[in-house]
């Protein structure tokens, strides 16, 4: 027979067992939520709607370019001559007729003076056969010879004053200095280029791109220059696109049509600011 002590734990076991089964059941009152509707204690979040559509992403090609001038003077002396000053630097603003260089050319000087004194010689003898002449005291004869004399001497004053005129080299144009390629003492030869003068108004943009890109470039297509040196930005379109291709790079040729670049540090000497291409 069994011990009272295992009968009282197989009776606890039972009831437990039943208390769990009505639970289960949900015949246990305790612990039930009662029927009903609970008011919400904060409304329900908003609904995010998430709208897709189709854009065009634009692509940019990226390359180095430099200022260009498609109106760039040369200016070169007509007579030889040492430097003996210069009233300009790269990027000074010069209008037309300022002075950009003098050059010291002694036999101009020489020639002009004796020009001079040769002129003002002949002429106190023109005036004087001018009077005699009307005293009767020369011929016509002798006068127009005089004449003659009187007018070889102005013309070889204008020719020395001409050839002294070109030791003072000025500027044919208005515009920004975009090189000057001597010094003080420097010989200077006719021909060759001393100043170089550009108008920051008529200025191209060209670029060197891959020949990868060649088939995705056409006239017109639009272009984005920055200048970051200089704080300036502008559009412009493609103007040129060189067809031969430098064989050693394989890159190929790009200009814009022109801009203008006025009232900014720059020009032709701005050394390859960013170019914008379609890719």
């Amino acid at each position: 027979m069994m011990s009272r002590k295992k009968l009282a734990g197989l009776a606890t076991l039972v009831v437990v067992a039943l208390i769990f089964m009505v639970w289960l059941a949900g015949l246990w009152p305790w612990g039930k939520i009662a029927p009903g509707t609970l008011a919400l204690k904060a409304p329900p979040p908003p609904e995010k709607v998430l709208t897709i559509r189709e854009v065009e992403i634009p692509q940019e090609l990226t390359v180095l370019a430099a200022v260009i001038s498609p109106s760039l003077t040369h200016i070169s002396p007509q007579v030889s001559g040492r430097v003996s000053r210069i009233f300009v630097d790269a990027g000074s603003p010069v209008k037309q007729g300022d002075s950009l260089v003098a050059l010291a050319a002694p036999e101009f000087q020489a020639r002009a003076g004796q020009a001079q004194a040769q002129l003002t010689q002949v002429t106190a003898d023109y005036q004087r056969y001018r009077r005699l002449l009307k005293e009767g005291a020369v011929s016509p004869r002798e006068f127009e010879a005089m004449e003659a004399r009187y007018e070889a001497a102005q013309a070889q004053m204008q020719e020395a004053a001409a050839f002294q005129k070109y030791t003072l080299i000025t500027a044919p144009r208005t515009g920004v200095v975009a090189e000057r390629r001597m010094a003080v003492g420097d010989l200077a030869q006719p021909g060759q280029t001393l100043i170089s003068l550009y108008d920051p108004r008529d200025l191209q943009i060209e670029g060197e791109v891959n020949d990868d890109y060649r088939a995705y470039l056409k006239i017109g297509a639009p272009v984005r220059l920055e200048v970051p040196a200089a704080n300036f930005q502008t559009d412009s379109t493609l103007k040129e696109i060189f067809p031969l291709s430098a064989p050693g790079s394989r890159t190929f040729k790009v200009r814009t049509e022109r801009v203008g670049f006025e009232g900014r540090a720059g020009g032709p000497q701005v050394p390859r600011p960013p170019l914008k291409l379609p890719s």
